[in-house]
């Protein structure tokens, strides 16, 4: 068993972090697009919260037969890269509507919730065999996390640049 007290750790104060940043954002700001091309704040969050990793995290493992944090760095490389624009898949892209910011808050911070129970609690080398991160393969636990970490520190980044283009 691998030590949960630091993904646990460094997930949490990377998702507080984000809350933090996300209750920012007035209820009007938090609908508008700052720029063309762009998404607004809510959509970011929306979009977290279906890329959330509570499922992989708390589902079914099966053993690993490998390093389970073999694919952190990768994970990293990829949405760590600020000079990269990724493209979403589309089962992961928020619409095109109003939000309402409490609502918003409120889901994510039940998401987070479950999501750090579950670090705390399951087996984080066991690999989450339901579902194959898109060109990278079967994760495990533990690469769930950095990629929930890596994404929303990606995010987090987005956020600051949409609140201070807002607030400009």
């Amino acid at each position: 068993m691998i030590n949960n007290q630091s993904a646990y750790q460094e997930y949490t104060s990377t998702y507080r972090e984000l809350l933090q940043v996300l209750s920012a954002f007035s209820q009007q700001q938090l609908n508008t697009v700052p720029f063309e091309g762009s998404w607004t704040a809510a959509q970011v969050g929306e979009h977290l919260l279906k890329g959330t990793i509570a499922d992989a995290v708390d589902g079914p493992g099966v053993p690993t037969h490998r390093a389970p944090d073999e694919m952190n760095a990768v994970i990293e490389g990829i949405f760590l890269d600020f000079s990269t624009k990724l493209q979403s898949p589309d089962f992961v892209l928020p619409e095109a509507k109003e939000y309402d910011k409490q609502n918003l808050l409120h889901a994510m911070e039940a998401t987070v919730s479950r999501t750090e129970k579950a670090i705390q609690t399951q087996d984080l080398s066991m690999t989450y065999a339901e579902f194959d991160f898109p060109q990278v393969g079967p994760l495990t636990r533990l690469e769930w996390v950095c990629f929930g970490v890596a994404h929303a520190k990606r995010h987090i980044r987005q956020l600051k640049k949409i609140y201070s283009t807002l607030n400009a």
